[in-house]
């Protein structure tokens, strides 16, 4: 998504990047491994822990460059073979139905209203 230019911390976004290339620049100019960097990871699974009331554990956690490696990488994961099925909200973001075609997996779409999606229709499918 887009940001909004008058809420964007920049100048402190600024500040931190100066000081995280001051504190771990030799980290920074290495490979920071398949799940991400583990720094990064431990925030998270904090912040995570803090807002959500759980414990996250970081060696748990992966990051992702975006929402479409996300959707991408937990279809491939969950999917047995070409052809599954893959269950999702009727009007749901346009990439995330190109991807789960893009590893073969068949899309069924459920109607959502005001009280959610149509269980009736989802038990029926």
């Amino acid at each position: 998504g887009q940001t909004n230019p008058e809420t964007f911390p920049a100048e402190a976004l600024k500040r931190s990047a100066l000081r995280a290339i001051d504190l771990e620049s030799a980290e920074m100019n290495r490979y920071s491994g398949a799940k991400g960097h583990l720094g990064l990871r431990e925030l998270m699974a904090s912040r995570e822990s803090e807002r959500e009331g759980v414990s996250v554990n970081p060696k748990n956690m992966a990051r992702m460059n975006g929402s479409m490696q996300a959707v991408t990488l937990a279809g491939q994961a969950l999917m047995s073979a070409p052809g599954d099925l893959v269950i999702t909200e009727s009007d749901t973001y346009s990439g995330t139905i190109a991807a789960y075609k893009g590893i073969g997996l068949e899309r069924v779409g459920i109607p959502v209203d005001a009280d959610g999606m149509h269980m009736d229709l989802l038990e029926a499918t």
